[in-house]
């Protein structure tokens, strides 16, 4: 039994804790599906349910209407198998992601009896309700200041290095824009199906505001500027691309979001230069243990990777995220018990996000905004701002669908006077950028407020390496032989991206490499483990290397990692790191 690692003992009891582990799944499947229903709470579309699926194996090799086919043919599969039928799909979604959203309705099942059935089919990843959301609505609450935002966030000394360009895209998804307004007409585009954007709602084309949300929060991004007309947006010259997904009454469901979502990919990726998205939408549910696995966090997911700075609203319920409470809403005059819950988009993590608290006239946090140390990045103008309203008016409007545009139409500037920077350099500029303020200290993740002409000042931030992959990351070998393994460090931009390659058995298999890759050999029957890692983030990946038929077995015969072939300069930089960081 050379070779394996373990000895007689130790197989037997991990025989033992296995067949104990099966036993305990097995009796835990009920209670678990159990425990997915009774999670299900907060206002739903009756049923209907987003399923997050596998792929079908038998995509790998297709694209376009073929890829279409396949996947709305594996979902209508499913949703049949629980009684319903397949509402939607999202293309755009899968193909970037790798994963299958659908939304599925019944008019004889209900919501909690579809998920219960589907947690345990092998194909779904997760099953939620259809969950409503809200344009972030406006409070009744005492307010300061008047025409105070853009001075606020340095707009005017921003606007001497760049005021905007129309080639930069932002979606504005919300309920729509009037893009007939005489401040908003110049820089709202039709897309590259020559339609005027995508309407989630009546899934049509005409995404034309019906309710006037969507239009105020297009006039702070770009209203046009210097025209001798109402207002001016951060940015004077841009691309509004409208997406209407909230109704007239200002409400929407996941289903909506995630088809706006969806179309917004689709022309990004067929070459539309979509920088940035502004989502001013909240919804209350229990809290998403892991943002990737469901269905609204895999289509935002989808979206931030797909390089747009996706800016999304706090929400306006007076709440620490992390720790909310009840409150008295005094549109609904009633109650509202939040304790427990989470706050999304708000609360979602990914990587090219922005969460954006609200801020009144004296700098501080506006009592309606919500905030949060852990998920609210930074703070904007959000109280008494005026800006457009269908039919060629003005008017002022509060709230944190306020404030996220000001942090939209910013991302939108810095991608006009930056056009190759990533997403993550725009995010970084805008953040690292921020005008501290003791208000804000230890509410927020970044303890201030937007400072526009700041972010476009400021040096080029560092981008830190984030990760390694390698491909492969598994390999068997026969004999004594030479394999190649890819390697990349993500982002592509990170800097100092250099990686040592050491082998943590190199009895076994030995490691020549570069930033690139490697070439690994092997010399003796046994495992060894590669090891890539990178001095200055500390970031490491593995290449798990079994050989057989190469010659002696070695077992055990080296614990450690052992540095072989590594260029001489990185083994000089992987000691001195240590040095450097004690001198800061």
């Amino acid at each position: 039994m050379k070779g394996t690692g373990l000895s007689h003992t130790r197989r037997l009891a991990l025989l033992f804790a296995t067949g104990i582990a099966a036993v305990l799944l097995l009796l835990a499947g009920s209670a678990f599906a159990d425990s997915v229903v009774a999670s299900v709470t907060g206002e739903y579309a009756p049923g209907e349910v987003l399923v997050l699926m596998e792929l079908p194996s038998s995509v790998a090799a297709v694209e376009g209407e073929a890829f279409e086919a396949i996947i709305s043919a594996s979902a209508q599969a499913m949703a049949e198998s629980v009684g319903a039928n397949a509402v939607q799909t999202y293309g755009a979604i899968a193909a970037s992601g790798g994963t299958n959203i659908v939304h599925i309705k019944s008019y004889t099942v209900d919501t909690q009896q579809l998920i219960a059935s589907l947690v345990s089919r092998p194909d779904v990843i997760s099953a939620s309700p259809n969950y409503v959301s809200r344009g972030t609505q406006t409070p009744d609450d005492p307010l300061f200041g008047n025409l105070w935002g853009m001075k606020c966030i340095n707009a005017p000394a921003a606007w001497d290095l760049s005021t905007g360009t129309a080639d930069v895209i932002v979606a504005v998804i919300d309920s729509g824009i009037d893009r007939t307004h005489e401040d908003l007409s110049a820089n709202v585009i039709r897309d590259l199906d020559d339609e005027w954007g995508f309407n989630a709602v009546n899934k049509g084309r005409d995404p034309m505001d019906d309710h006037g949300h969507g239009t105020h929060v297009a006039g702070i991004i770009g209203a046009a500027g210097n025209n001798g007309k109402g207002v001016a947006g951060v940015c004077w010259k841009v691309g509004l691309l409208a997406v209407k997904v909230l109704d007239a009454e200002n409400r929407t469901f996941d289903s909506q979001i995630i088809a706006g979502i969806d179309y917004v990919l689709d022309q990004k990726s067929r070459g539309l230069n979509i920088r940035a998205a502004n989502m001013s939408i909240t919804g209350w549910r229990f809290p998403i243990a892991d943002q990737e696995k469901s269905s609204y966090g895999a289509a935002c997911k989808a979206l931030s990777d797909a390089g747009i700075v996706l800016v999304v609203a706090a929400g306006n319920e007076g709440q620490n995220l992390d720790l909310p409470e009840k409150f008295y809403d005094w549109q609904k005059l009633e109650w509202v018990d939040l304790r427990g819950q989470r706050a999304y988009p708000a609360c979602f993590t990914f990587d090219n996000m922005i969460t954006v608290a609200a801020m009144s006239g004296g700098w501080e946090k506006a009592s309606y905004s919500n905030y949060s140390p852990n998920f609210v990045h930074i703070a904007a103008p959000g109280s008494e701002i005026v800006s457009t309203l269908p039919g060629n008016r003005y008017d002022k409007d509060n709230g944190t669908s306020m404030a996220a545009p000001h942090v939209t139409g910013a991302a939108a500037l810095i991608a006009a006077q930056f056009p190759k920077k990533s997403a993550a350099e725009i995010k970084a500029r805008i953040l690292n950028s921020t005008a501290l303020n003791a208000n804000w200290t230890g509410r927020i993740v970044f303890d201030g407020f937007l400072d526009v002409a700041s972010a476009l000042r400021a040096a080029d931030p560092r981008v830190p390496v984030k990760s390694i992959v390698i491909t492969p990351d598994e390999i068997s070998l026969t004999g004594k032989t030479t394999v190649e393994v890819a390697a990349s460090v993500l982002p592509k931009n990170a800097e100092g991206n250099g990686l040592v390659w050491l082998s943590c058995n190199p009895s076994v298999a030995v490691v020549e490499g570069g930033d690139a890759g490697a070439k690994i050999t092997s010399l003796a029957d046994g495992r060894a483990t590669i090891k890539a890692y990178n001095p200055g983030s500390g970031k490491t990946a593995y290449v798990s290397v079994v050989v057989r038929q190469a010659g002696p077995v070695a077992l055990g015969e080296s614990e450690g990692c052992a540095v072989t072939a590594a260029p001489a300069w990185m083994l000089l930089l992987a000691a001195l790191v240590p040095l450097l960081r004690r001198r800061k």
